[in-house]
Order: C-alpha cells, then sequence, then structure tokens
C-alpha cells in the first residue's frame, strides 16, 4: 500500500457537488444532479478511469400516490442524463502500468421502468423486483448517423417460507448490445458499456472467480473476431492474454437464507452462480458458461443491512485463475 500512488489500480477517489430536490416543481417527481471530477476503476473493474462527469436523473414514483407511506415499492420511472470526458488505461499486470488514452467526449440518454414489490430493498424477505432499461450512447460517431445502444432486464423473486425463515432468492440479468461500431470504439466513449462478469460486488457477480475473467481472449483471436475460452491445451504468453468485454451477457444466481439459531441476527445461506459473455445474443453456447457454488454468512447490522462473507468455488478454471475457493467480503445482497 502507497498512499502517495495516486494513480494505482486500487486508489479511487471522487469530488463535487451535488443536489436533490425530492419534490420537484412541488410535484412528486424527483431530481438528482451532480458534477464529479473522480479517479478510480471503472464500475465493473475492467478498467481504470480519470473522468470529468455531469449527471442528472429523473425519477418519478407512480405507486407513491396511493401509497405514500410505501415509498420507494411499486413502479417508477427513471430518466437518467450524462455527460463526460473520460480517459482510460487498461489495469495493470505483471507490474505493468499502461499509460492512459487520450480524453473522449460521450454522453449517455438511459430510461429505466422500475417495478419493486419487496418488502426491504436491503434485505428482503417476500415479493418480486423487476427492472428494465435502455442506454443510449452518444459519441463522436452519433454525428455520422451512427447508434448505438443497449437493452438490459433485470428480475429478482423473493419466497418465503416457515414464517420467514427460510428465503429462497432466484435472481437473472440479461442484457444485449446493439451498434454498428467496433468494441475498441466502443470501450474508448465509454469503460462499462460492453459487458464484463465474474467476482463479487459488480454489476454482473459470478462469486468465486476473480473481477471480470468471463471470458479471456488472445489478442491475435480478438482482433480476428474469434474468441474462444482459453484452455489448458492453450498456453500463450501471459502478456498476450486480455479480459474482453462482450456484447451479450446472462447472469443468474440462486439463493437460500435462513436464521443461524446461533444468534438472532446472523443469517446463514448457500448459493449457485452463473455468468456468460459472448460477442453476440447468437454467440452462446455451453462453452459460454462459467458456474460456481458456494456458502456465507449475512449478519444484519443493525437487524437490517447484511454484513456478507461468502465462500464460493468457481467449477471452471479460466486462463487467468484456477479452480480454487473464493472469498469475499461485501456489504448489502446483489440484485
Amino acid at each position: 500500500f502507497n498512499p502517495t500512488d495516486i494513480e494505482g489500480d486500487n486508489a479511487s477517489w471522487a469530488i463535487g457537488p451535488f443536489f436533490k430536490n425530492p419534490r420537484l416543481f412541488d410535484s412528486y417527481i424527483q431530481l438528482f444532479s451532480e458534477l464529479i471530477f473522480e479517479q478510480g476503476l471503472s464500475t465493473q473493474r475492467t478498467s481504470y478511469l480519470q473522468r470529468v462527469r455531469g449527471k442528472s436523473t429523473l425519477s418519478y414514483n407512480f405507486y407513491n400516490l396511493s401509497f405514500p407511506e410505501r415509498w420507494g415499492q411499486g413502479l417508477t420511472f427513471e430518466l437518467e442524463l450524462e455527460a463526460k470526458m473520460e480517459r482510460q488505461r487498461p489495469l495493470t499486470r505483471y507490474s505493468e502500468r499502461r499509460a492512459f488514452s487520450e480524453s473522449t467526449p460521450s454522453f449517455n440518454f438511459a430510461p429505466t421502468i422500475v417495478y419493486d414489490q419487496r418488502d426491504n430493498p436491503i434485505h428482503p424477505t417476500r415479493g418480486f423486483y423487476l427492472t428494465a432499461g435502455v442506454d443510449f450512447l452518444g459519441s463522436q460517431q452519433l454525428f455520422e448517423g451512427v447508434i448505438s445502444y443497449k437493452e438490459t432486464l433485470s428480475a429478482q423473486w423473493v419466497g418465503n417460507w416457515f414464517r420467514r425463515q427460510l428465503l429462497f432468492v432466484p435472481t437473472i440479468k440479461l442484457g444485449a448490445v446493439q451498434s454498428s461500431l467496433t468494441d475498441s470504439q466502443l470501450t474508448l466513449s465509454s469503460a462499462d458499456f460492453l459487458f464484463s462478469a465474474g467476482g463479487d460486488g459488480v454489476i454482473y457477480p459470478v462469486r468465486g472467480y476473480p473481477i471480470a475473467v468471463i471470458n479471456t481472449c488472445t489478442k491475435a483471436n480478438r482482433t480476428l473476431g474469434q474468441c474462444d475460452t482459453l484452455g489448458e491445451a492453450l498456453t500463450p504468453d501471459p502478456s498476450d492474454l486480455i479480459n474482453f468485454a462482450g456484447r451479450a451477457i446472462i447472469n443468474m444466481s440462486v439463493e437460500a437464507r435462513f436464521p443461524s439459531f446461533i444468534l438472532s441476527k446472523l443469517w446463514l445461506a448457500t448459493f449457485g452462480d452463473l455468468g456468460a459473455v459472448s460477442d453476440g445474443l447468437t454467440r452462446f453456447d455451453t462453452h459460454s458458461f462459467y458456474p460456481s457454488i458456494g456458502g456465507g454468512i449475512r449478519y444484519l447490522l443493525p437487524g437490517q443491512v447484511p454484513l456478507r462473507f461468502d465462500i464460493a468455488y468457481p467449477l471452471r478454471e479460466t486462463a487467468f485463475s484456477a479452480q480454487s475457493l473464493g472469498y469475499h467480503f461485501n456489504f448489502f445482497y446483489v440484485l
């Protein structure tokens, strides 16, 4: 740990003002705006960023009109507008830190519909959650008539038995990118626009694997558009391996939670995760899927906020990781 290394992969900070108005123009519309300069890992932890971004999010909760005491549940419409200037570099590998790319401007326009009927978004014991959104990417190519967007769908159901002493929680996430731009053009415009999976505490988690190791290619194959999973039969030079972000993703999880009967706030869990990343919806096959299984504990602070510790075992190895136990420590649950 070096506190003076402000550009190391683990260095992360942000600064800037924000504004929040829960009753915009004396209505039920919420407005949240921020202007931020930040430096740190990208959301999916696949690159290191420096960027200035301004973002505004408008949201309207239809359910609040009839049940104001249950704010946050029911049907919500969100509209996110973001403009940013961003430069990025690949993560440090084998003690080699790459140079930053040139700064690129872009903006995003993302409408989302959310329907939430869970009794608690932090430690739910019953209900379901559904969200569907479209994220339009505005880059320099937009002025040439090229439209790029991605579609995402997430769903979660929470079932309970034995007076909420046994919880069963399946979750699924799907996504697809539609664009005629190359992957490098999309990534330079927005580091998190394409999909990556693996690890925990990220958008598409697969516990047991390191962050974003699903899938792996060689640079040569990636250039040719052929991205095959690397097994023991292929042992390329490690410096030639890259993690790639794909244009389609399938991410699923099934988790069972139950009290420990040792402490009133201590719960136990068993789970199975599955992730697959591909160049397109038609490119998925059996070799695209990476499963893992595991268990963990949930300690509720103070009775509601879960502190999570998971141990997971990947059922396949990747070019970056062997089959060995993975340990994850985090707050909250994954959606």
